[in-house]
């Protein structure tokens, strides 16, 4: 069996891990165990997050590279705007080309619709895109889309080769974009061991 190099798109800089995080450590650690040959490596927008420490002590390769999300959250609305229309997208998308050209990957994993670059470059390239989306794409999720929602999930059908929302709802809440035969569902990975424990003695 081969090895099969698999680029993780980190969305966050985040200093702890959340469910998108959780979820993507668990679906590569039990595709780890299917398949003895998959690398992952996981690129993030800077160094020190909690989800590139949890790679590390998983095993993963890690890199960084300086790139933002195509979303601001929306407590302060205009500071949100300024920073989106602050973004650079062509030196976001040659960083993590730069990235790809190294790391040579045959799959681009995109964690939640946060961030679009990676799937930019690797469209640019041939490289296959599993998009996951995570969140429900509009005011709901609490942030604010550059693009506005129809267009953000134009550009995500169109950028994917493969999009998968973690849940039936999710993919109900985008097929008036992106049509429900295009996009599978995988839901989380539970780790009911951890469950179990943090049942018994409380989460820290």
């Amino acid at each position: 069996i081969g090895t099969v190099r698999v680029l993780v798109v980190n969305h966050s800089a985040a200093r702890h891990l959340g469910g998108s995080e959780h979820s993507m450590l668990g679906l590569i650690a039990a595709w780890r165990e299917q398949r003895a040959g998959l690398e992952p490596v996981l690129v993030s927008p800077a160094a020190g997050s909690a989800m590139e420490r949890a790679a590390a002590d998983a095993g993963w390769q890690t890199t960084v590279a300086p790139y933002r999300g195509w979303v601001s959250f929306a407590e302060r609305e205009s500071a949100a705007r300024r920073r989106l229309e602050r973004a650079d997208t062509a030196e976001q998308v040659a960083a993590l080309g730069a990235v790809l050209d190294t790391v040579q990957p045959a799959l681009v994993i995109m964690n939640t619709v946060v961030t679009p670059w990676a799937a930019v470059a690797a469209h640019e390239r041939g490289i296959p895109v599993a998009w996951f989306v995570r969140e429900f794409v509009d005011d709901r999720a609490g942030f604010l889309l550059r693009e506005g929602r129809a267009a953000t999930l134009r550009h995500v059908d169109a950028l994917a080769t493969r999009v998968l929302a973690n849940s039936e709802a999710v993919r109900q809440s985008i097929a008036d974009v992106i049509p429900a035969d295009r996009v599978g569902v995988a839901h989380p990975v539970i780790d009911l061991a951890a469950v179990r424990h943090a049942t018994e003695h409380g989460s820290r």
